[in-house]
């Protein structure tokens, strides 16, 4: 949904409509993934690798050392690591 803003009082008016319109299961997984992708970073993973793992991670909030390693595998083994998300 985009809405006209023309000041940031207006803005934070239209914040509350504007999460009341999304459902609350995908504002679940968008917080997920966030939370995903901040711990892959905080880990000191680079852009390619973090967004493979958060691509392959599904349970938790944070990256898995197991995910990690399967990243760097494939990397050493040559294979190609999608970066498309």
């Amino acid at each position: 949904m985009q809405i006209q803003k023309s000041s940031f009082e207006e803005a934070k008016k239209q914040v509350p409509i504007a999460l009341d319109a999304c459902p609350t299961e995908t504002l679940r997984r968008f917080c997920n993934r966030s939370f995903r992708f901040m711990d892959a970073y905080r880990k000191g993973l680079s852009v390619k690798a973090a967004a493979w793992c958060v691509k392959k991670q599904k349970g938790h909030r944070a990256i898995s050392e197991a995910v990690m390693k399967e990243f760097d595998a494939q990397e050493e083994g040559g294979r190609s690591i999608p970066t498309k998300l």
